[in-house]
């Protein structure tokens, strides 16, 4: 992925490369050359993150790219910054305005935006979005760590007041003992989610 450059793909059976650009011509070809991210679903597409493009998904069987896009299917925004699948088959698209689930077997989206409403996400700028071990969805913002509640349909939200270095998480990893690594704008920090614990991290 590049900025302004488009899609450059390698094939390492024969050495080449292969590009794709935005050609306003070409309805099945990518809908921006900025692309902030890339993710492979379990049936073997690459959905394609773009900047001001909305989503490309990429169909290596028929070689052609499918959109998702705020006019036409109601994504929040066309600044997207990343895309996941949970285990349940949901596609999340995380933009720099609102949260996106779409389910790829109805083609509909459902659209989380902040709010002054209990439960709300904390902030329209989706940085990460991680499901963990248990099913849990997290998903790291410009401002706290939130924890989805797929019952009640609402999130919990962490922020420094809870424990955290910083409110910008950038990034979520399990590890084996299932305690979560979030990074942030002033350091890492060792997350306990059964516990709801933070231990931090930082160059001092």
């Amino acid at each position: 992925s590049t900025y302004l450059g488009g899609i450059t793909v390698y094939n390492p059976k024969n050495n080449s490369y292969k590009t794709y650009a935005f050609d306003p011509e070409n309805k099945n070809g990518i809908t921006s050359n900025i692309i902030n991210n890339f993710f492979q679903d379990k049936n073997g597409n690459i959905w394609i993150a773009t900047n001001g493009g909305g989503v490309n998904i990429y169909d290596p069987k028929k070689n052609i790219f499918k959109h998702l896009n705020a006019s036409k299917n109601g994504l929040s925004s066309d600044y997207c910054i990343l895309v996941r699948e949970d285990s349940k088959g949901y596609m999340w698209i995380g933009t720099f305005f609102g949260l996106n689930q779409y389910d790829p077997r109805t083609n509909k989206i459902k659209v989380f935006l902040n709010s002054t409403q209990k439960g709300s996400i904390s902030s329209d700028a989706i940085n990460y979005i991680y499901e963990d071990s248990k099913k849990r969805l997290w998903f790291g913002t410009e401002f706290g760590l939130d924890l989805y509640d797929t019952l009640k349909n609402e999130f919990t939200v962490f922020t420094d007041e809870d424990g955290l270095p910083n409110n910008v998480i950038n990034g979520i990893l399990e590890d084996n003992r299932g305690f979560l690594w979030i990074s942030t704008n002033k350091g890492l920090s060792r997350f306990d989610p059964d516990n709801k614990f933070f231990t931090n991290y930082d160059v001092s």
